[in-house]
């Protein structure tokens, strides 16, 4: 397909394939540019496969149309202008399409900009312009959807100054020839001093929360394809220089974008567009998920560089740094047609360029870089690189921009109650070693939730690693029960003033758990369950994150302190999993189940516990329900049964509580200012007879 030197679309899809004899082939080609404030440009409509039909065109909207039953139309005598073009059948109503084509003047090419480099990343490059531009002329130099030009008189010795490094546009536009007089120079700033950050992806994790709009394009219909529409609706205006044209036999076209399901066009055309020339296939997500309901960005470039998406986000934290990246596809089959290529722009400078990405493989593949703000707002733009010719059509999918975030590993501890530690320890990792600021912080069960406990550090980063320490309480191993339950966690920040914002400082949601008289870290597993089914035991749980897992080991017991070997568990591929185990032998009476994983490097990490209270057995004695529970503890025994007293011990044997006077069927017990842990219930009944029970306090 033949590019074109400026943007000619189709704007409004009549269905070509219902409306009889309309062409299914309109686009404008062969254009001489006009000079600029002259009427010497010119440029044929092509109107293919209309049959016998005699069809009618109209380039300036109006009610002037030329009439012809061949297969194009040359229009000549024409300025520099946004031509209105509308092809109709003849004596026709409805029209067949309606295209937005620019006729733009070059400006001239013996205008120059000339790039002084910078000292290292600091803005002190400069673009001198020359070559005869006049004083009334106008000169922007930073790529956006709406360039904001100056007139070249007001620049100081012609120079624009205080540039960082990077890839400049620079826009030339006459004052006397119009708007669509222009010319467009390429121009980089290099880095005469200490090099810049190389751009690459985040070394580790990141930040799941997209900051960037509408990203993933949204999508319509249901997940495996049925109800999906092909196309989908245009962007918001302003955001891109593209225009709007929905996928079709022989669209979009240059200059032009669809939002699209898929590029074999379904049921509805039958075919990829152009003849087959493109690659078949759904949006990303359907890679990653695959699922069918999905929209993506076509895009079939025009001659220009121009801006196909932009956007601008706030609230930015300022150095730290930032992911901004995106999924392409270059759509041609023809390995010999012309590449796709891209610039990244933060407002304004091309900081990152894809280089030449060639036809001839429908693979996705992830392009972008990472960045660091000089303030609270940053304008991300897509520029397109590549020239006109054959070629230079792809699809965009899953912008994105968040956070470039450290890993954390809180470090557990497990130590018996006679040597009980006296820190905890955190291991920060980030190869940019930006993340060198850190709060530790505590929840005492007490209903203020997290509180920050000691100072605001700085540490030191040594092979990209970074140990951040707590105290934990003097009194640990002779007060163990005051501070059971107790959690703790880290805030870490670029700076002590990221600590104090939500946005800014970033924590996992990794806890360590004060248990007995060490620390316990239930690190990955989000959520664990367990269950009586149909009479066994069924333990599920959930995985938030399961790097360098070896396996899991799910462990019962029958007393709350003695575990044996239920099941062992490979991990599952991908970052989040679920996971089942079923006891076909459920005991009677509460059963105690948790999960132990067990790292490639050795490390053993517990979940908490969960349990099954079969105690609805006939030889039961007793039920206690919710177990686990947060506030409110029952007790329920046989109708022949009646409770004296009723006393509570904590996990090392110490009375908490005793009462009595519950002679009801089903008795009551508060229990919410009880520290979370595994606690014994003994009932003493009218009888005498002593029946203990365990259950766990949330």
């Amino acid at each position: 397909m033949k590019k074109l030197f400026t943007l000619a679309c189709l704007t409004l899809y009549a269905g070509l394939h219902v409306i009889a004899q309309c062409p299914n082939n309109i686009r404008v080609q062969n254009i001489t540019l006009p000079t600029c404030g002259s009427s010497n440009g010119k440029f044929d409509v092509l109107i293919e496969n209309h049959g016998s039909s005699t069809i009618q065109v109209s380039i300036n909207g109006g009610a002037n149309f030329t009439s012809t039953t061949g297969s194009s139309i040359t229009f000549n005598n024409l300025t520099s202008n946004l031509y209105n073009i509308i092809v109709r059948q003849s004596g026709s109503s409805t029209n067949c399409q309606t295209l937005k084509f620019i006729l733009r003047s070059d400006y001239g090419s013996g205008y120059t900009a000339t790039a002084t480099n910078a000292t290292g990343c600091n803005a002190t490059g400069s673009i001198k312009i020359g070559g005869g531009v006049l004083s009334t002329d106008s000169v922007a130099w930073l790529s956006n959807v709406k360039p904001n030009f100056v007139t070249a008189g007001s620049l100081t010795n012609n120079t624009i100054s205080n540039l960082i490094p990077g890839q400049y546009y620079v826009v030339f536009k006459s004052a006397s020839g119009g708007q669509y007089c222009y010319s467009t120079h390429s121009v980089t700033i290099g880095n005469s001093g200490t090099a810049c950050p190389a751009p690459t992806f985040c070394g580790n994790a990141t930040d799941p929360s997209n900051l960037y709009p509408n990203g993933t394009f949204g999508s319509g219909g249901n997940a495996d394809g049925t109800n999906a529409q092909i196309n989908g609706p245009a962007l918001a205006d302003g955001i891109t220089q593209y225009t709007y044209q929905p996928l079709g036999i022989n669209a979009p076209q240059d200059g032009c974008y669809a939002i699209a399901n898929n590029t074999f066009a379904g049921s509805d055309i039958g075919t990829t567009p152009f003849n087959g020339g493109w690659y078949d296939g759904y949006d990303h997500d359907y890679v990653v998920t695959g699922q069918k309901n999905g929209y993506q960005m076509v895009v079939n470039a025009s001659f220009d560089p121009d801006i196909v998406l932009q956007q601008t986000v706030t609230d930015l934290c300022p150095d730290k740094k930032y992911q901004f990246s995106a999924y392409i596809r270059n759509l041609k089959t023809d390995p010999t047609s012309i590449p796709a290529n891209l610039s990244f722009l933060i407002n304004g400078v091309g900081l990152y360029s894809t280089g030449d990405i060639a036809g001839g493989n429908r693979d996705w593949r992830q392009i972008g870089f990472t960045f660091q703000p000089t303030g609270t707002t940053a304008t991300l733009s897509i520029r397109n690189n590549a020239p006109g010719g054959s070629g230079n059509d792809w699809a965009l999918d899953d912008i994105y921009m968040g956070t470039c975030i450290p890993s954390i590993k809180l470090n557990p501890i497990i130590v018996p109650c006679d040597n009980p530690p006296t820190q905890a320890t955190a291991t920060l990792t980030d190869g940019s070693h930006l993340y060198d600021t850190y709060q530790w912080q505590v929840n005492k069960a007490d209903g203020n939730g997290f509180v920050n406990i000691g100072n605001v550090e700085t540490g030191t980063y040594a092979a990209d690693t970074l140990l951040a320490i707590v105290a934990l309480p003097s009194d640990l191993g002779t007060n163990p029960n005051t501070y059971f339950g107790w959690q703790y966690r880290i805030v870490v920040g670029t700076s002590a003033t990221d600590l104090t914002s939500a946005s800014c400082s970033y924590t996992t949601s990794q806890r360590l758990i004060l248990q007995n008289c060490g620390l316990v870290l239930p690190v990955k597993i989000t959520n664990i369950t367990a269950a009586s089914v149909d009479g066994k035991g069924k333990v599920n749980w959930q995985v938030g994150e399961q790097s360098n897992v070896f396996m899991y080991e799910v462990q019962k017991s029958t007393d709350g302190k003695n575990y044996t070997r239920l099941a062992l568990v490979d991990p599952k591929q991908g970052s989040v999993a679920n996971y089942e185990a079923i006891d076909n032998d459920l005991s009677v009476g509460v059963t105690y189940y948790r999960v132990k994983e067990v790292d490639q490097n050795g490390t053993m990490l517990f979940s908490k516990i969960v349990t099954i209270n079969n105690s609805n057995n006939a030889a039961a004695n007793i039920f206690i329900y919710p177990n686990p529970s947060s506030n409110d503890l029952f007790i329920q025994l046989p109708s022949n049964k009646k409770i004296k007293n009723a006393i509570i011990l904590n996990a090392i044997g110490q009375q908490v509580l005793a009462t009595g006077n519950l002679n009801d069927v089903v008795n009551h017990i508060g229990i919410s200012k009880f520290a979370p842990g595994l606690y014994t219930l003994k009932v003493i009944t009218t009888a005498n007879e002593i029946i203990n029970t365990k259950f766990i306090k949330k």
